[in-house]
């Protein structure tokens, strides 16, 4: 990838314009404001002897912000500007210390994390805009980092991640490499190409295929639409190991991704679920189509519809080449989608109430830095309002998270979908020779409430 360009300053000294994905992520949180809109890593940390100290672990990352301009930028509105600009300052991390956990597990101490960094009063106009502080979980202990998702992305924050552990290692006195692509170039990039005449191409391709009539998937137990403020609400669960291999093993023997498996999975559990055999969804794609893109600290992600038809009486290996064969055609046209870059259509978009994210985090997280003592990254960011998402994270296990709107679906309900999910994962694992509408979703002990004339929402 060829910049071919210096940034230039618009309007105000030091000030950048916004990438499309700033404007879009700018745009969501104006439209439904609260304090969601975040990226929280944790970084875990071995107990042992030769694991990082405290004071090791804030080098690292006061050296990782002065080497990334986005880490240092709050979003600042010139006068009379409908839009802000990306304002690049010193290096300012918020400190919040160290503190015991009380909680009884590892997965109970991770969400303590991101419950406590959901609290926290992140301001991308005033700052700060990174606070990070130790956790301490017996003799192990997790490096907590939480900041606007304008500034980092999921996939950003492994990258972040990574490069916090390589960090530690620099304060160490091992050389780290210089000079990283900077944001603000990038995104002045991003312009170009959206300004380019090749890009009335990509406007002309997603106009044909009148993305912003497709159906979006109904919702399940009658939610209607978007009401109040956002909260999001999580529930995971881990897959069985013997369950994920089989999982494995049948995207193998079809020549498919685990990916396109996860997502045939979601769409059959809302089609049984809504009735509906034609919907349209959101799947998220990390926007980093050129390799020089990386490595580089940022949001990219986007949104892309994927639209599917369900026939109950198809074999699972049919539908599942469908969709592989359909995500492999919305990965090849991401980039005429990147070209046309539309911040309000997007925003209306019907497909984005209902989505799915697929997460690899087995190669590219701080235990892969050649930094001793760091262990794993778990990472939670929420930039675009959604109904209901569906994230799969595979590395050294396969974990579901059922990501809902609190404002429309209860907890109860998050539970029963989740349920479901798992007993149709266990369904297909262990039979995928069956038609989609054999297989059972109700798992046991729904389907006796219901036997009973039990409401298992109430």
């Amino acid at each position: 990838m060829e910049l071919g360009m210096e940034r230039e300053a618009v309007e105000a000294p030091e000030g950048f314009r916004l990438s499309p994905q700033q404007l879009r992520l700018w745009a969501e949180g104006g439209r439904h404001r609260g304090n969601w809109q975040k990226t929280v890593i944790a970084i875990g940390i071995d107990g042992e002897a030769g694991a990082p100290a405290a004071s090791v672990l804030r080098a690292a990352v006061e050296l990782v912000s002065a080497r990334h301009e986005i880490l240092r930028t709050r979003f600042v509105t010139p006068p009379g500007a409908r839009q802000p600009l990306q304002v690049i300052g010193e290096a300012s991390v918020e400190w919040l210390g160290e503190a015991d956990t009380s909680a009884a597990d590892e997965r109970n101490w991770l969400e303590e994390i991101f419950e406590r960094a959901a609290a926290l009063p992140l301001d991308p106009v005033t700052g700060p805009v990174v606070y990070a502080w130790i956790s301490r979980f017996g003799s192990d202990r997790a490096l907590a980092l939480a900041l606007p998702t304008l500034l980092v992305d999921r996939s950003a924050g492994l990258l972040l991640a990574r490069e916090i552990a390589g960090g530690a290692a620099a304060a160490a006195g091992v050389r780290v490499e210089d000079d990283p692509l900077q944001y603000a170039d990038l995104a002045e990039w991003q312009h170009a190409l959206l300004e380019s005449e090749e890009a009335s191409a990509g406007r002309s391709y997603w106009e044909s295929l009148r993305w912003r009539e497709l159906a979006a998937v109904p919702l399940p137990f009658g939610a209607a639409a978007f009401v109040g403020g956002f909260v999001p609400r999580f529930l995971a669960r881990q897959v069985a190991p013997t369950t994920a291999e089989r999982l494995v093993a049948a995207a193998s023997s079809l020549g498919v991704s685990l990916r396109a498996l996860w997502l045939t999975l979601w769409q059959l559990l809302l089609a049984r679920q809504s009735g509906s055999l034609t919907f349209s969804l959101g799947v998220v794609h990390d926007g980093r189509r050129f390799d020089d893109l990386g490595s580089a600290i940022g949001p990219f992600a986007r949104t892309l519809p994927v639209s599917s038809q369900f026939d109950p009486d198809s074999p699972w290996s049919e539908a599942l080449g469908t969709v592989a064969a359909r995500v492999e055609s919305a990965d090849r046209d991401r980039g005429r989608w990147q070209e046309n870059f539309d911040v309000e259509a997007a925003l209306d978009a019907p497909f984005g109430r209902v989505r799915f994210d697929f997460f690899n985090a087995g190669s590219g997280g701080p235990s892969n830095s050649g930094s001793p003592g760091f262990r794993w990254a778990a990472i939670r960011s929420v930039g675009e309002r959604f109904a209901l998402g569906l994230e799969v994270r595979v590395g050294a296990e396969q974990v579901f998270e059922i990501q809902a709107d609190a404002g429309l679906f209860a907890d109860r309900e998050i539970e029963i979908l989740a349920a479901r999910l798992e007993r149709l994962v266990e369904a297909v694992a262990n039979d995928p020779g069956r038609a989609l509408g054999e297989y059972e979703i109700l798992p046991e002990s729904e389907r006796q409430l219901l036997a009973g004339g039990f409401d298992p929402r109430a």
